[in-house]
């Protein structure tokens, strides 16, 4: 099951933009807001799938060095947590919490 998800997951990876790509070509304005397709749940996609068609230039400035101090950051409170006993880690945070809404 696991080399499934692996498979479907590369897959997903390489066809993904491909199918956005036309779409993205033939409407400009497809999910944004106001225009005739808002579909704002669908904005967030989008925005993930126009970052994998021109990369890491679509995003805004600074975005990456911000992302690189919260990888550290996470890195840093597990490692704090680690060393700590039970009885202490138990108030720290985890990490994992914040990175599912990023």
């Amino acid at each position: 099951m696991f080399v499934s998800q692996l498979i479907g997951t590369a897959m997903g990876c390489m066809i993904s933009p491909c199918v956005f790509w036309p779409f993205f070509k033939a409407f400009k304005d497809l999910g944004t807001p106001g225009s005739q397709y808002p579909a704002p749940c669908a904005t967030v996609f989008r925005n993930m799938a126009i970052l994998g068609v021109e990369g890491f230039s679509s995003l805004p400035k600074n975005c990456l060095y911000l992302c690189y101090w919260f990888f550290g950051a996470a890195i840093l409170i597990n490692l704090i947590k680690d060393a700590m006993g039970k009885k202490r880690a138990s108030f720290i945070p985890n990490p994992m919490a914040m990175a599912i809404p990023f």
